[in-house]
């Protein structure tokens, strides 16, 4: 059980999935703590021909729920959140702005390719 000081923001990456000998996405960093009213940066590394790279929260007790997605390279901002995606380095990221407790979540990475859709129970680990 986890106890968040009132001024800690906490982050925990899990891994997506590993698809069908197709496709991986690999999260850079397991656990960040960041102060409220800072902004913090999620990668993750993916494998593969892929379609989209798509990022997930989930609070406690809660579903998954999408956040943003992204099919080429570039960026997408979307509330406080910006999403990059370099299909060279095969990397994505998501950066979260002026952190607040409310952000205090499981975000996931996951990766579409070939048209398929990314399974939802990778997002369970």
């Amino acid at each position: 059980h986890v106890r968040i000081n009132e001024s800690l923001i906490m982050c925990l990456l899990k891994y997506a999935c590993f698809v069908s000998g197709q496709a991986t996405i690999t999260p850079k960093q397991q656990f960040i703590s960041v102060k409220e009213g800072d902004s913090t940066l999620l990668n993750c590394s993916y494998q593969g021909t892929q379609y989209s790279l798509q990022w997930y929260r989930k609070y406690p007790g809660g579903q998954p729920e999408f956040m943003v997605l992204l099919s080429t390279s570039g960026t997408k901002k979307k509330e406080n959140v910006k999403m990059t995606l370099d299909m060279v380095e095969k990397i994505t990221s998501l950066c979260l702005k002026t952190t607040q407790l409310k952000d205090s979540a499981v975000y996931f990475c996951a990766i579409r390719y070939s048209g398929r859709k990314t399974l939802p129970g990778c997002l369970q680990r």
